[in-house]
């Protein structure tokens, strides 16, 4: 729930309603319509890169969620592959020419008079034929396989719609530890310069006698442990920002500067955790899915025990 904030996504309820064509066509559009990477991103030079910007470039440029809207495509393949089961098959021959030379000893002329020194004679034949028909076959299996790849356009929707919510959930997430880690990054900054200066102000009492040694030394200490600090933050924040740039995968993607997002404050003290379970089977797409497929393996059952039933020709 805290990877969600700020992010606006379709109800629950909603997405056993949306998933079919129309699920196909809002995620091509999408990602057909994104606008290029900015100038200074293709120059080098740092990106200020907001949650917006993040979720659009990674509904581009995400290779599994690529992978998966381009699995759509497959929907129109394979039903009109179905369709064409379905239909007859003509069949046409326009023309059938057969030409044969056979040599033969003939004892009568053309009017069939007996020729008294019979010879060989090379007569030809030739046959034409023209064709037109028809073959249709009736097979249940044809059928049922029709049927069974409607269930795989919903299988795939709603895939689709799953892997659409999980990357602007993941993109989000990172984003925000990113921008957490950037403030964690000038938090310890800050820090830094104050022990730095604590420790100037402790040489300068330490050389009016005003400090003895051991102060001297917990002032070194406490800069020496904020550097260290200072490192551990400055890598966690190279690491998160690696993160969200793989969950991205924009290839021209420059240095990234985040631009810090507003947090909205989620209590979940006031959620009904029945309904939001009630909810989340109803109209969650991993839930959706998980039927699709259970009602395609019935169907792939089906099509398996009719390849016993007789076909009509």
């Amino acid at each position: 729930a805290g990877a969600m904030r700020g992010v606006s996504l379709p109800s629950p309820g909603s997405s056993a309603r949306v998933a079919g064509p129309l699920v196909a066509g809002i995620l091509l559009a999408g990602a057909l319509l994104a606008s290029p990477l900015p100038l200074s991103a293709q120059e080098g030079d740092p990106v200020e890169l907001t949650l917006a910007e993040a979720l659009r470039l990674a509904e581009r440029s995400n290779p599994g969620y690529r992978q998966v809207v381009n699995d759509l495509e497959l929907n129109r393949i394979d039903r009109s592959d179905a369709w064409l089961t379905l239909l007859p098959t003509p069949q046409v021959t326009a023309l059938s020419s057969n030409l044969s030379w056979n040599l033969e000893t003939l004892g009568t002329d053309n009017f069939g008079n007996p020729i008294p020194n019979p010879e060989a004679r090379m007569v030809q034949s030739s046959t034409s034929t023209q064709r037109l028909g028809m073959n249709f076959q009736l097979d249940l299996r044809n059928v049922l396989n029709l049927r069974q790849q409607e269930v795989q356009t919903e299988v795939r929707d709603f895939t689709a719609m799953a892997q659409y919510r999980s990357l602007r959930a993941y993109v989000t997430r990172a984003f925000l530890d990113a921008q957490e880690r950037q403030v964690m990054l000038e938090l310890e900054e800050e820090l830094l310069q104050t022990a730095e200066r604590n420790l100037e102000l402790t040489r300068s009492l330490y050389r009016l006698a005003r400090r003895d040694r051991m102060d001297l030394l917990s002032a070194e200490l406490d800069l020496a442990d904020r550097e260290n600090q200072l490192e551990v933050a400055r890598v966690e924040a190279e690491d998160a920002l690696r993160v969200l740039r793989n969950l991205v995968g924009e290839p021209g993607l420059g240095p990234l500067t985040i631009v810090p997002e507003p947090l909205n404050v989620f209590d979940p003290a006031g959620v009904d955790g029945e309904r939001l379970v009630s909810e989340a089977l109803v109209g969650s797409p991993r839930v959706e899915q998980s039927r699709a497929q259970l009602r395609s393996a019935e169907r792939g059952i089906s099509i398996q025990r009719a390849q016993w039933l007789p076909t009509l020709s």
